[in-house]
């Protein structure tokens, strides 16, 4: 009966996003049932323009659409380059106002299986470092046991190619925070605060 009915296949189906189990993705779906067509129609639109439409930029791994990167094609942008581990870090720094360079997404940390994406992402770090276009590059994954790990792998990786100014965010992150989930401020004194690495 599960299968063949669409309530419990989209329950099933939301049960893919983090964080959702089987009571949210529950009631998620009785929320849709309720909810007018319309809306429905354009939460069903938005996911599958999001699938079909916009890809993650080769260089910096940010959303981009129409081969266009909103942050590589910004010619104002600073040169100095920032390290985060996914995409809503860039847009939680973007907000906060305080950071204008350039970002290099990491899409993960590195875990004991280490993962293939996140380690081509590194190697690809490496490449735009010994391009030697950045003055400084910060690190600014999460503090976590993960993230701390990850930082100091990217160190001393960067440490064996270039002399390039290293620097790491640090008040105002609590351990084991998530750099999306904090505020303007908080974000904005971690990066004014930033500290040789």
């Amino acid at each position: 009966m599960k299968k063949k009915n669409p309530f419990f296949s989209l329950i099933e189906s939301f049960k893919i996003l983090p964080g959702v189990g089987e009571k949210t993705a529950m009631r998620y779906a009785v929320h849709l049932m309720k909810e007018k067509p319309e809306k429905v129609m354009k939460l069903a639109k938005d996911i599958i323009d999001l699938k079909e439409k916009l890809k993650l930029c080769e260089e910096c791994g940010f959303l981009k659409s129409d081969d266009i990167c909103p942050l590589c094609s910004d010619e104002k942008r600073e040169e100095v380059l920032c390290v985060v581990e996914d995409i809503p870090s860039v847009i939680a720094i973007e907000k906060a106002g305080i950071y204008k360079g350039h970002y290099h997404i990491l899409h993960g940390v590195i875990s004991i299986e280490k993962d293939e994406e996140v380690m081509n992402r590194i190697k690809a770090l490496m490449e735009r470092i010994k391009s030697k276009r950045f003055k400084e590059v910060i690190i600014a994954t999460n503090p976590t046991v993960e993230g701390d790990a990850t930082a100091f792998y990217i160190k001393e990786k960067i440490r064996e190619i270039s002399d390039v100014k290293l620097l790491k965010i640090t008040s105002g992150i609590p351990v084991g925070g998530s750099i999306d989930m904090m505020d303007e401020l908080t974000i904005s004194q971690s990066f004014k605060h930033r500290l040789e690495f």
